[in-house]
């Protein structure tokens, strides 16, 4: 109890605890996780203090399929930031929020985009983590906050600075364009903002969510299936090797899907899935893994 006293030694001790239990949610420990997540929670003085361990614990939620639970914890750490957003949302407000979006961007390049500063605000980019964390839980949980989610991110980096999360907004943005509104030329266009994105901040870490959003969401739309398919395999690897678990199962997910539909020979497909399986098994991605089963035994009926 001693260490927590002294300034220096409690930073010395938060970060131990936290390097512990995001060790402890890339290998899947999810007890022990949640055991020490209540330490630091409790330990924890103000928000700002805890706002690392609230992001690991609205992770490893997510990951154990208690996704309603991670969207509530997530969205109260967003309320408390000043990024609150709508409870029930009608299909009118999700309307005029998707309406403001498209005029806050009228007029903006691919360039004039990439050439905005960087996100300095703490409590922006913060907001923009937890957003960012729970975006797929919402597409596939909380369909009507999907869009409201991608449009809060994109204002934040047109208004604020673009920041890594940045290029996971208009990835999705680029989606919910070709998806939802039709307009493939402008999705496409986002869909780009994103990949140089990730390479104006080297980020690694950002490649698997950001692939399986321009790979599965936005080019299928404009280019062959059976291209988007090496991407999905370069994601997974890429969340896998940076501790991205969740994304790097999300992207093997994706690959079943897309894969099933592009003509590829179901014997060496079928061993490919059950690999990933085994993978989202390891590593506790329970959520993935259930969300998966139908493709998997799609393919095995059809392989007899």
């Amino acid at each position: 109890d001693g260490d927590w006293q002294s300034e220096d030694t409690r930073r010395l001790c938060l970060d131990l605890y936290h390097l512990c239990v995001e060790t402890e949610y890339v290998l899947g420990e999810f007890d022990s996780m949640e055991r020490h997540l209540d330490e630091v929670l409790e330990r924890g003085l103000t928000l700002r203090e805890n706002l690392r361990a609230y992001f690991t614990l609205v992770r490893g939620m997510g990951a154990r399929g208690r996704v309603s639970n991670a969207i509530d914890t997530a969205s109260s750490i967003l309320s408390q930031l000043g990024e609150g957003l709508p409870e029930n949302p009608t299909e009118q407000s999700v309307k005029e929020e998707i309406t403001a979006t498209s005029l806050l961007l009228a007029g903006e390049t691919e360039e004039s985009l990439l050439r905005r500063e960087t996100m300095e605000e703490p409590d922006k980019l913060s907001a923009m983590k937890f957003l960012h964390v729970v975006l797929y839980y919402f597409f596939t949980e909380r369909k009507s906050h999907f869009p409201l989610v991608i449009s809060r991110m994109v204002r934040l980096s047109v208004l604020h600075g673009i920041c890594r999360e940045s290029a996971q907004a208009f990835a999705c943005y680029g989606s919910l364009l070709c998806g939802i509104l039709g307009d493939y030329g402008e999705g496409c266009r986002y869909g780009a903002v994103a990949l140089r994105l990730l390479d104006r901040f080297q980020a690694g870490n950002q490649l698997a969510k950001v692939y399986g959003a321009v790979y599965v969401l936005i080019k299928p739309w404009c280019e062959p299936v059976q291209a988007c398919l090496p991407p999905l395999l370069r994601a997974i690897d890429a969340g896998l090797a940076t501790g991205d678990v969740q994304h790097a199962m999300t992207a093997a997910h994706s690959y079943a899907g897309l894969a099933l539909t592009s003509g590829q020979t179901l014997g060496p497909l079928v061993e490919e899935m059950m690999s990933h399986a085994r993978q989202m098994a390891e590593y506790g991605q329970n959520f993935q893994r259930y969300v998966t089963k139908p493709c998997w035994q799609t393919a095995l009926n059809l392989v007899g």
